[in-house]
Formats: C-alpha cells, sequence, structure tokens
C-alpha cells in the first residue's frame, strides 16, 4: 500500500494540471466596437480613450446649452484645475455635476462597474461610487484631442 500512494499522487497530479491553465482568450464577437473599447477600457484601468475625447468633443460642440456644457456652468479656475485624476469631489463640486447626457454616455465606451459619467463646468468626467475622479476631458479648454 505505501509503494502505490506516491503512484496514485503522480496520476493524480498529472491529471489536474491541464485543469489548472488559465483559459484560452475569448473570441472576438462582430459587431463589437463598443465591446473592444469596453475591453481595452478594462485593461487600461478606468481612462478614457481617444474615441471618447472625440464623442465628448463632438457633443459638446452641438449641445452647449445642456446643463454642465452652458457658459454659465463654467468653474472659477481653482475648481477647474482640481478636475484631475484622483481628485475626490467636495460637496459643492457634486452639486454643480451633472449625470452625463444619454446620448453622449451612448457614444462612449462603457463605464466599468462601479463608475459613472458626470459633467461639471464642460468637463466630462469618470467617477467611482465615491466621487473620486478617475479621468477628465476638458472641453472648454479645448484639452482633450
Amino acid at each position: 500500500m505505501k509503494r502505490r500512494l506516491p503512484i496514485l499522487l503522480l496520476l493524480f497530479i498529472g491529471a489536474t494540471v491541464p485543469f489548472g491553465r488559465s483559459a484560452p482568450a475569448p473570441l472576438a464577437l462582430p459587431g463589437g466596437a463598443a465591446a473592444a473599447r469596453d475591453d481595452q477600457r478594462h485593461e487600461n484601468e478606468a481612462r478614457f480613450n481617444d474615441h471618447d475625447r472625440q464623442v465628448a468633443h463632438d457633443y459638446y460642440n452641438q449641445h452647449r446649452k445642456t446643463p454642465g456644457f452652458r457658459d454659465d456652468d463654467r468653474l472659477p479656475a481653482e475648481s477647474q484645475a482640481r478636475l484631475q485624476e484622483g481628485y475626490v469631489m467636495d460637496k459643492d463640486m457634486r452639486r454643480m455635476s451633472h449625470p452625463a447626457p444619454p446620448d453622449l454616455v451612448r457614444g462612449l465606451a462603457p463605464a466599468r462597474h462601479g463608475y459613472r459619467y458626470v459633467v461639471i463646468g464642460g468637463n466630462v468626467c469618470l467617477v467611482d461610487h465615491d466621487y473620486r475622479i478617475h479621468d477628465a476631458i476638458h472641453l472648454e479648454l479645448g484639452l482633450g484631442l
């Protein structure tokens, strides 16, 4: 019996090792431009890509009367400077922010679970549930392209 134990152990390990390998990469599905952007978003963590910046710029140019994009909604320079990665919006900044319009969100890559898009002072921000900014597109300054 003592001689069989090492042999059985080796057979068991030999049979289970192939199952411990990582799964093959998923196949690309047709019609998946948004899915490809979503995959890229996961790879780049929570960041905007060039496509997102172009969509936001185009939306801003066509919808300057939308809350968050109006001239009256612009932020003072000191507040504008805070809108960068890592900043957690305070209560005043949260009150000035608006959920990103559905038409804009449809053009952007889907936000990761627990993240959402907000618009504040002509900027599109990707924030988490704590209002921590993970990326921002500064439109009114002509940046982001």
